[in-house]
């Protein structure tokens, strides 16, 4: 039976603990001497485990649920909604205060905005390195330390250019944050100054027009892998980027036109 705020209040007690549930692993213990707990049964990596959510009344039936519906969306991501409850004095995280949840809210208001590809990227830049260590933490609590711990852990790997963006996308969701007033500052704006810098790009030496038709009579000469070859005679006759020729494929090309035009001479009509 699903309770009720008037069925939680009139549960008396009885000569043994009683179970009352509220289903979706929420339930109320009637103790012997009349105290009304809240628990909250999950499963996590196979280990059936107990959360407790506090006494009644200071903890109302709504308030309860809320918290399991909070707790249920962690353990659906694979994380322990233990986390969430900090000290026993300190009341459990609301969901719409999380970083994670602000996170997504600044991610929807962008998205419609960005291409898909750019999208993606945002998304699983936050996922893999950012929402495992700060998603369940109040936006409003995180200080500079702790986020510049999370940024150096991304330099470690000796991704430092990826780094510096990832700590961009945090000050834009604190920024993000100000503005819906759910929190007071951006901790992001304070760590600038202690991001490694990156390395300086070594741009490649330009060929002069006059040494082209060396290039372009070596570059036929050429008795590497066919498809290197056919690979920069491509891009040297079309002056697309590099990367877009690497990951180019074949439903990009207009028919067999676009392929003869890095054989040896360009077809007629």
């Amino acid at each position: 039976m699903i309770l009720t705020a008037l069925s939680v209040k009139n549960a008396k007690p009885k000569a043994k603990p009683y179970r009352p549930s509220d289903g979706k692993g929420l339930y109320l213990i009637v103790t012997e001497k009349g105290s009304k707990l809240w628990r909250f049964n999950y499963s996590l990596n196979g280990k059936r485990n107990t959360m407790s959510f506090g006494r009644w009344p200071e903890i109302e039936l709504a308030d309860a649920r809320k918290m399991r519906d909070q707790a249920r969306r962690f353990v659906a991501t694979g994380r322990s909604p233990l986390n969430i409850r900090g000290s026993k004095s300190k009341p459990a995280l609301s969901w719409d205060r999380s970083f994670e949840a602000i996170a997504r809210d600044w991610y929807a208001s962008k998205e419609l905005g960005w291409t898909a590809r750019y999208a993606a990227l945002v998304l699983g830049r936050l996922e893999a390195d950012v929402f495992p260590h700060l998603g369940q933490e109040d936006i409003d609590e995180i200080e500079p330390p702790r986020l510049l711990e999370i940024i150096h852990a991304i330099e470690a790997r000796g991704a430092i250019e990826l780094a510096r963006r990832v700590s961009d996308h945090c000050s834009c969701i604190f920024q993000y944050g100000i503005a819906v007033n759910k929190c007071r500052w951006d901790p992001a704006s304070n760590i600038r100054s202690a991001l490694m810098s990156p390395r300086p790009k070594q741009h490649r030496l330009s060929v002069p027009p006059s040494k082209f038709p060396k290039l372009l009579a070596t570059l036929k000469a050429y008795d590497g892998d066919e498809v290197t070859k056919l690979a920069l005679r491509f891009t040297l006759l079309t002056m697309v980027r590099t990367q877009e020729t690497r990951i180019a494929k074949w439903t990009k090309f207009e028919g067999w036109k676009a392929i003869r035009l890095c054989g040896d001479s360009v077809p007629s009509e």
